[in-house]
């Protein structure tokens, strides 16, 4: 029973390697406002999703193949307040932007 425990989490933790090439492309949108209309390319074939009404903090990362493009656009629902975007690959930070009705981090291609 011990060995198929075993054989379970070795094959969960193999199976959430990322292949070779791939980057780990994470979105973090926080801020002094409470919620954000947030829309964002949530895969690797460039799928953008529209995330409405979201409370803040919020974050969402993937797993993106070589050759993909990101992009993030972020409206602040509350009427008072700002939002702070930081857009990271592989876990280093490489753009942040803070507005009070509207941040936009442009495509970026990695």
């Amino acid at each position: 029973m011990k060995f198929f425990v075993f054989l379970i989490i070795g094959l969960f933790f193999f199976s959430c390697q990322m292949e070779p090439g791939h980057t780990l492309v994470r979105y973090r949108v926080t801020g002094t406002a409470y919620r954000a209309t947030i829309t964002a390319v949530t895969d690797s074939a460039g799928s953008q999703t529209v995330f409405r009404n979201e409370s803040l903090p919020w974050t969402f990362g993937y797993i993106a193949a070589p050759g993909s493009w990101a992009f993030i656009s972020v409206v602040n629902d509350s009427s008072l307040g700002s939002v702070n975007v930081e857009f990271s690959l592989d876990g280093d930070v490489v753009a942040t932007e803070t507005g009070f009705d509207s941040v936009v981090i442009e495509s970026i291609v990695f």
